[in-house]
């Protein structure tokens, strides 16, 4: 990344199959915390249009949770996937 350039974003909103959701991804580059080592962003929120029933709660949060995991999965490689080392649930 340039030296003069100091922000890059894409955002798209995209909805879900479920007719009431969504998801918002922000991609980008930015640098690392820790040093100075630029990086690829990708940063998503889901929700919801409408209000949720309170007992519905933990169906909505486990359709979230499915997708959000599908989408990391999406974006990255195979190799980099099991360098993460990912562990079964």
């Amino acid at each position: 990344m340039g030296d003069s350039i100091r922000n890059s974003e894409s955002r798209y909103e995209i909805g879900l199959s479920d007719g009431e959701s969504v998801i918002r991804i922000t991609t980008g580059f930015g640098k690392a915390k820790d040093d100075d080592e630029i990086c690829y962003m990708i940063d998503s929120d889901f929700y919801n249009l409408g209000k949720t029933q309170i007992e519905s709660v933990i169906e909505r949060l486990d359709y979230f949770n499915v997708r959000a995991s599908r989408l990391i999965q999406w974006c990255i490689t195979d190799r980099l996937h099991k360098a993460m080392e990912p562990q079964p649930l």
